[in-house]
């Protein structure tokens, strides 16, 4: 189940279809407020020093204000039917660059983007982001503004953000969009849909952030490794591959185009790439009627991986009798960052040891 929750993340809407039970977390991310800067004031004037004496009151009532209107304004949005949100993505045009400012404080509502952030070298821009946000480990430092299926809205906008980067329109973008484009915060989207566009849209954050130099240079270096692996691996024997993400219940990759380029890359071929879905549920018998080559499994546990393999092996599954079934770190291969590129070189080894 642990390999299932953290594909499930990775792959975010991917694998809605998996009806996965996340228990929701809402965490309040309040960034300080600088105090606004004040005249001095003299001893003669005694009725500017009761002003200032109440000041910290008003200040604390107008933010109870603020609140409860963000709060009426969240519940009015929820209240709305879905087909009255409308949530555009944004392609290569950034609204907040073109209002000709650098954004300076990013709330982020997915780990690969975190990731992306920090290769992009605009990982101190991030002022929140969600729970599954752990790497590189500076992002364990940043505070939480829920889970990434269920965000405050409340604290994502107490974080005071200028810009908020998702992934798809959809999930809590859905609530949030309609109140950030009320106070003029651009919504942007990162949603990699090769392995190709892994560094370029580093390259796109390096533009929008002002980070252009380190994050083009990081964005060559991973073009280059993505180009070497195509080179070596890809025209070798293909090999079919089952990717299992948990069991029981028994669930794998379809048609995400992510991880399909990453076994083409190699070499492999998705068994179930034809599915309707990113991710779906499927039976050990239709696995059995493929017949993959190579079985790989988002696992870190020597004892769980061997228990895997005994058990395809029980079933008579050439992968696992031959001794094809291979692990690799969930986090790595699933999320579409600059480690998925790691991932895919031990992939394409492993796939190699197979041959």
């Amino acid at each position: 189940m642990k390999a299932i929750l953290h594909a499930a993340w990775a792959t975010a809407s991917r694998l809605t279809c998996c009806v996965l039970v996340v228990t929701s977390f809402s965490a309040q991310a309040q960034a300080p407020v600088q105090a606004p800067v004040q005249a001095p004031v003299q001893v003669q004037a005694p009725v500017q020093v009761q002003v200032q004496a109440q000041a910290p009151a008003q200040a604390q009532a107008e933010g109870q204000t603020q609140r409860q209107l963000l709060r009426q304004e969240v519940a009015a949005v929820r209240a709305l039917p879905a087909a009255a949100i409308v949530s555009s993505r944004s392609g290569t045009f950034d609204t907040s660059a073109a209002s000709g400012t650098t954004p300076q404080r990013a709330v982020v509502l997915a780990p690969h983007i975190t990731e992306l952030m920090y290769a992009a070298g605009a990982g101190q821009y991030i002022v929140a982001t969600i729970d599954r946000s752990d790497f590189p480990i500076q992002a364990l430092d940043i505070p939480r503004v829920g889970d990434g299926i269920s965000v405050s809205a409340e604290a994502v906008f107490a974080a005071r953000p200028d810009i908020i980067l998702d992934w798809r329109p959809s999930g809590a973008s859905s609530t949030l969009k309609p109140l950030a484009n009320r106070q003029g915060i651009p919504v942007i989207y990162i949603e990699p849909r090769s392995l190709d566009d892994i560094p370029s849209q580093i390259e796109r954050l390096g533009r929008l952030f002002g980070t252009g130099h380190h994050a083009n240079a990081a964005a060559l270096t991973l073009q280059q490794h993505i180009d070497s692996l195509r080179n070596q691996y890809g025209q070798r024997a293909p090999l079919s591959v089952f990717i299992q993400i948990g069991d029981p219940p028994l669930f794998t990759i379809g048609r995400d185009p992510v991880l399909n380029d990453a076994l083409k890359a190699c070499g492999g071929s998705n068994i179930f790439a034809d599915l309707a879905t990113d991710a779906a549920q499927v039976s050990r018998e239709s696995v059995l009627l493929k017949q993959p080559e190579v079985i790989i499994a988002p696992q870190t546990d020597a004892h769980h991986l061997q228990a895997l393999r005994n058990r395809w092996a029980k079933l008579g599954l050439d992968a696992a009798l031959n001794g094809n079934v291979y692990a690799i770190n969930a986090d790595q291969l699933f999320r579409p960052g600059p480690r998925l590129i790691d991932a895919t070189q031990r992939l394409c080894k492993l796939l190699d040891a197979a041959r």
